[in-house]
């Protein structure tokens, strides 16, 4: 018996980026929105110089940094693979967005406090 590997074809692979890739927008336009909104939170409340940039710029970076990289590494893998790193990197990007939220949150306490 010969074994052969066989190609994912196209529609497929396509399919699976762009779920993925819907799934890292939403977390992009959620970064987005944290960034445009919590200026001015913090301005509203008197505190505009302890806005945590930092935490909202690397909110911005991240998700497309992840799909970036998570569509290098499985880049002529089989579909299941490709989708397996995918998925890695989307679990990695919301542990990211939740601890980039906790952050912010300690800023807001410290700020209020």
């Amino acid at each position: 018996m010969s074994e052969e590997t066989t190609q994912p074809r196209s529609g497929d692979v396509f399919i699976v980026t762009l779920l993925f890739a819907v799934f890292f927008a939403y977390s992009l336009f959620m970064a987005w929105g944290n960034f445009q909104s919590l200026p001015d939170l913090y301005d509203a409340i008197g505190a505009a110089d302890s806005t945590p940039w930092a935490v909202l710029v690397i909110g911005m970076i991240v998700p497309p940094l992840l799909f970036a990289g998570a569509m290098a590494l499985g880049r002529g893998r089989q579909l299941v693979a490709r989708a397996g790193i995918l998925l890695v990197a989307l679990a990695v990007n919301a542990q990211i967005a939740l601890l980039l939220e906790a952050i912010a949150r300690r800023v807001a306490v410290s700020v209020l406090s």
